[in-house]
Parts: C-alpha cells; structure tokens; sequence
C-alpha cells in the first residue's frame, strides 16, 4: 500500500476552523462588550449563544467530512481509520492510505527520508 498527504483536506480544515474561530470571537468579545457597557443580560446569554452554536456548527462539519472523503486518484470512496494522533483515508480500489493532516507548508513537502540498512 503507498502512503501519501491528502491535497485538499488540510486546506478544507483551515477555512473551517479559522472562519469559525474568528466569528466565534466576535460572538464572544461580542458578549462581554454588551455586559461591560452596560447591556442586558439576555443579549450578552444570546451573544453566548452563538459562539457556542459556531463551534458546534464547527465540529460538525469537520466531523462529518471527515469521514465522506473521496479518493483524489479514483474518485471513488474510502474508509477513514485513525492512526495514533493522526487520521487517515483508505482507498482499496486504488491501494493508496491518503494522510489527513493540515499542510502548512507551502511549495513541494520535503522528500521522505530513506532508511538505510546498517552495516
């Protein structure tokens, strides 16, 4: 079986998680400035609310799309299996166990290291 980095994924998980991190901090600040200048109290509850329903909007989608993933040689599905920290996609028409992690690095990842037989 060949062992590859999903193209997409990491980059699907950081619009996510950094779209819901900005408006969930909005909701929050949101929240306290209500209460600090004075406001309501059901205003501020609501302000909370939401972050919470961001984040579990959130978790959700990354939840679920975490295991509808598509194969990006074949196209076709794959079964996803957690591997220590780290989860991965399993393509058994393709023989390929696709990586799901977020790629932060830009520009061609480094080559893998080759295991040399000591002698």
């Amino acid at each position: 079986m060949e062992y590859r980095v999903h193209p997409s994924f990491g980059r699907f998980f950081l619009v996510v998680f950094s779209t819901s991190f900005l408006a969930s901090a909005a909701a929050f600040i949101g929240g306290f400035v209500i209460l600090l200048g004075g406001g309501q109290t059901r205003h501020a509850m609501a302000s909370f609310g939401l972050f919470l329903v961001i984040k579990g909007v959130a978790a959700t989608v990354i939840f679920r799309r975490l295991f509808r993933i598509r194969c990006p040689e074949c196209g076709g599905a794959t079964r996803t299996v957690a591997e220590g920290a780290f989860w991965r996609a399993v393509c058994d028409t393709c023989q390929v166990s696709w990586r799901l992690t977020q790629r932060l690095i830009v520009g061609k990842p480094p080559k893998p290291r080759r295991k040399t037989s000591g002698a």
